[in-house]
C-alpha cells in the first residue's frame, strides 16, 4: 500500500527558508551538511490472495529531487512453517511476489532483504491477525472542523472476539467526469488562406471522437487513517469518519464510488503508523529525506546500530464499496467545480490588423483548443465560435473513457 515522506522535512525546510528570508537578502543554495544513506522499506502483506509488492529505496538529500531505488536486492518472506515466498524486482526498487499468496491468521511471517552489496536486513516475526468484516458504509452530509460544507464517509464494524482492536483504513476513489464543454459537434478548417478563411461545422460521434464521459481514479496514499477500540466496552467501530469531501469537490460532481479497505493490524504497527501520521501527515515511506527518523521493525543483521526506516506489516483486510450520485446528498447551493478553470474565448474568423490572417483556422490547425459552442452575441473583435482548452471539452486529455469493470451507473 502507499521512514516518513517528503512532508517530514518540509517543516524543517520551511523553517530554514524562513530564517533565510528574514536574516539575509543574499540567495543561497540549500544543501545537506551531514547525510546518512538509510534503507527505506515499505512492505505490507495481507490475507488477500494476490501478488504482494514491496518497495525499497534510500533516503535522499534535501537538494535532491527524490529517493534512489534500491536495485538488485534479494527479497524473501518466510513463514513459521518454513514456506518461502520469493520476490523479484519488477521495476527499479519495486519487488513483486513470484506467485500469488495470502497470509493465514495465526501464522508468523518475517521479511528478509539482502542488498546487492551483500548487506542483510530482516524484520521481527509478525503474526497475521484474524479479519474483521465491515458491517456498513454510509455517507452523511455535514461540515468539517473548518466549517466547510460537504459529506463524510462513515464505517461500522464489530469484532465479538475482541481480537482486532487496531484498525487502519485506506480507500480507492473512482468518479465520473463530464467536461463542462462536452459536445457532440466540432469545427474544422476548410481554407486557412486569407481572405476566405473558411471554417466548416460538422457533427461527430462524441464517444468515438471526443471524450464526453470519462472516469478518474485516486487512492489514499497521501493519508494515514487509524482508529483503535482499546479502552472501549466493545471492539466496535461505530460511524468512524474515513473520508470528508467538500461539497464543491469535482470528484463528486456526477457519480462517485469509494472502495474502503479496513486493515486489522498489530499494536506495534498501529504505533508506527500513528507516529508517522503525527510526524509527517503522510503514509509513504518512500520519500524519506533527512533529518528525521522513525524507528520501525526492520533491522540490520550486520550492524545493530545501523538505522533502517520502515515497517513490515502483516494485516487482515476487509473491503466494501459505495456508489452515490451528487443529488443523493446535495440538493441546492454551489455546484461542484471542474478539475480545471475553463474559460472560453471566440477568436475572429479573419483579421486585417495588425496583419491580415485567419486566427480561427490557425487555432483549429494547431489543435490546442477545441470547439466549445456558439458565441451567440459576439463582442468587438470576436468570432461566432467559442474555443476552449481541450481538457475542458475532451476528458480523454487527463482520464480514461473506459469504465472500470466494477462500475455501476
Amino acid at each position: 500500500m502507499k521512514g516518513a515522506k517528503k512532508h517530514i522535512n518540509r517543516i524543517a525546510l520551511l523553517l530554514v527558508l524562513a530564517s533565510a528570508v528574514f536574516a539575509c537578502v543574499e540567495p543561497f543554495d540549500l544543501k545537506t551538511e551531514d547525510f546518512e544513506s538509510v534503507l527505506v522499506v515499505d512492505a505490507m502483506i495481507t490475507d488477500e490472495l494476490k501478488l504482494h509488492e514491496i518497495k525499497i529505496t534510500r533516503t535522499y538529500r534535501l537538494e535532491e529531487d527524490g529517493p534512489s531505488p534500491e536495485k538488485g536486492a534479494t527479497v524473501e518472506i518466510l513463514d513459521d512453517t518454513g514456506t518461502l515466498f520469493i520476490f523479484a524486482e519488477n521495476e527499479l526498487g519495486v519487488y513483486v511476489a513470484s506467485e500469488i499468496f495470502a497470509t493465514t491468521p495465526g501464522k508468523s511471517y518475517q521479511l528478509k532483504i539482502t542488498t546487492v552489496n551483500g548487506r542483510e536486513y530482516s524484520s521481527g516475526l509478525e503474526v497475521a491477525p484474524q479479519p474483521t468484516q465491515i458491517d456498513d458504509i454510509n455517507v452523511e452530509r455535514g461540515t468539517n472542523g473548518q466549517g466547510i460544507d460537504g459529506m463524510t464517509i462513515l464505517v461500522d464494524s464489530f469484532d465479538p472476539t475482541r481480537n482486532s482492536n487496531y484498525y487502519r483504513y485506506t480507500y480507492e476513489e473512482t468518479y465520473k467526469i463530464i467536461p463542462p464543454f462536452s459536445r457532440a459537434d466540432s469545427l474544422y478548417s476548410v481554407n486557412s488562406s486569407y481572405p476566405n478563411c473558411e471554417v466548416a461545422f460538422a457533427l461527430i460521434n462524441p464517444f468515438a471522437e471526443r471524450g464526453s464521459r470519462c472516469f478518474g481514479q485516486d487512492d489514499s496514499s497521501r493519508r494515514i487513517v487509524l482508529t483503535s477500540t482499546v479502552g472501549l466496552s466493545e471492539d466496535r467501530v461505530n460511524r468512524f469518519a474515513v473520508r470528508f469531501i467538500p461539497k464543491t469537490a469535482p470528484i463528486i460532481a456526477h457519480r462517485y464510488s469509494i472502495l474502503v479497505n479496513q486493515l486489522v493490524i498489530s499494536n506495534s504497527a498501529f504505533s508506527f503508523y500513528e507516529t508517522l501520521r503525527d510526524f509527517s501527515g503522510s503514509e509513504s515511506l518512500f520519500s524519506q529525506t533527512q533529518p528525521g527518523f522513525i524507528e520501525g521493525n526492520m533491522m540490520s543483521e550486520d550492524n545493530p546500530d545501523e538505522r533502517v526506516i520502515g515497517f513490515f506489516t502483516v494485516a487482515a483486510i476487509a473491503s466494501e464499496r459505495l456508489f452515490m450520485d451528487y443529488e443523493d446528498v446535495f440538493t441546492e447551493g454551489d455546484n461542484p467545480q471542474y478539475f480545471f478553470s475553463c474559460g472560453a474565448f471566440a477568436p475572429p474568423i479573419s483579421t486585417t490588423l495588425p496583419r491580415p490572417g485567419c486566427p480561427l483556422s490557425m487555432i483549429l490547425q494547431e489543435g490546442t483548443l477545441i470547439y466549445g459552442g456558439p458565441n451567440d452575441n459576439p463582442g468587438f473583435d470576436e468570432g461566432p465560435h467559442n474555443m476552449v482548452q481541450r481538457r475542458c471539452g475532451d476528458c480523454r486529455e487527463f482520464a480514461s473513457e473506459e469504465a472500470p469493470d466494477f462500475w455501476i451507473d
